[in-house]
């Protein structure tokens, strides 16, 4: 039964471009029995995993990050095909935006790649598998009242479950409405959006994937030659300037 559950739940997974994007909406429903069946989305296993020796172990330095909720931060992710910035939303999505960052801050997203591409539409990254069928045994809570997915918007991966987001993350190339109230939407792109659209563009495996069937999407629609997260380094801004403190650990 769980192998069954686990085909079709990610099976709509593929759907996921192929959904309508200029037609307006219906009104988000508010609660948790009506979602999932109108909507495709990108998949995370409920299983939870051991994570490769690379990633499973934060890199070790003189001082752990301190998440302060009360602090202003942004995240630099510095990718093999270029850098781009996010600007997080906590007052939307406060428990979001502190699991990405933690992850961030303890080197978990280093050295992964970007497993899914659909060109000028989104990314897909934060599975330490790279396959998109990893779980982190991280939950975040639901926080998509106030979501909407425009160019840019940077979204929490989930699976039917409420409150099953986890550490994968995907990033919006165009206005996507169909994901409006059912992901947490908790960062924007406020710089080198071009470098996610360049990833985007990527050639895919497809249909020379070796699992290229409907139970498999992230395969498919895994680049040819996967760009590399090669760190996200986390900072604080200082409020009415524009210095930064590093949050990070260092990177090689």
């Amino acid at each position: 039964m769980t192998t069954i559950f686990r085909i079709l739940s990610l099976a709509a997974f593929a759907l996921l471009p192929l959904t309508g994007c200029t037609e307006k909406p219906a009104p988000a429903p508010n609660n948790r029995a009506s979602r999932a069946a109108d909507w495709t989305v990108p998949k995370e296993v409920m299983a939870p995993v051991e994570l490769p020796p690379a990633t499973a172990k934060p890199p070790s330095r003189a001082e752990p990050f301190k998440y302060d909720p009360a602090a202003n931060y942004q995240a630099v992710v510095k990718t093999s095909l270029g850098t781009f910035r996010l600007a997080f939303l906590p007052k939307t999505a406060p428990r979001t935006v502190e699991t990405f960052i933690k992850f961030a801050a303890g080197g978990f997203y280093n050295g992964q790649i970007v497993y899914r591409v659909v060109a000028d539409t989104l990314i897909g990254a934060g599975d330490a598998e790279g396959t998109g069928f990893a779980s982190s045994g991280l939950n975040a809570p639901d926080e998509f009242d106030h979501s909407e997915f425009a160019a840019g918007t940077v979204g929490l991966a989930h699976n039917a479950n409420p409150d099953s987001g986890g550490s994968q993350w995907f990033v919006c190339l165009r206005p996507m409405p169909q994901l409006d109230h059912h992901f947490n939407a908790f960062a924007r792109v406020i710089d080198g959006l071009e470098v996610v659209r360049k990833i985007s563009n990527l050639p895919v495996l497809g249909p020379n994937a070796v699992f290229a069937t409907p139970a498999y999407p992230a395969l498919a629609e895994r680049p040819v030659d996967p760009p590399v997260i090669q760190s996200v380094e986390i900072i604080k801004v200082s409020e009415g300037s524009s210095s930064t403190v590093s949050a990070s650990p260092a990177t090689k």
